[in-house]
């Protein structure tokens, strides 16, 4: 029989920082999905996460580098 190893367990480095203002703290994420036709598409989100508000949704078959930026 094969011995199952034990994943290491993240330490805790103290609380999270907290934010008080609006644009303290941003969230960004890309993600994708397929047409019915079977095409790939992106959509890149950026939110506040302040006012729970989302700026930017830029979607497209492709994205290069400086539209993430």
């Amino acid at each position: 029989m094969r011995v199952r190893r034990r994943k290491n367990i993240a330490l805790h480095h103290g609380p999270a920082p907290t934010f008080v203002g609006p644009t303290e703290r941003w969230s960004m994420d890309v993600m994708d999905d397929t047409l019915a036709d079977g095409q790939p598409f992106l959509i890149h989100t950026v939110v506040d996460n302040w006012r729970n508000y989302s700026p930017v949704l830029e979607a497209g078959f492709r994205m290069s580098e400086t539209i993430v930026v």
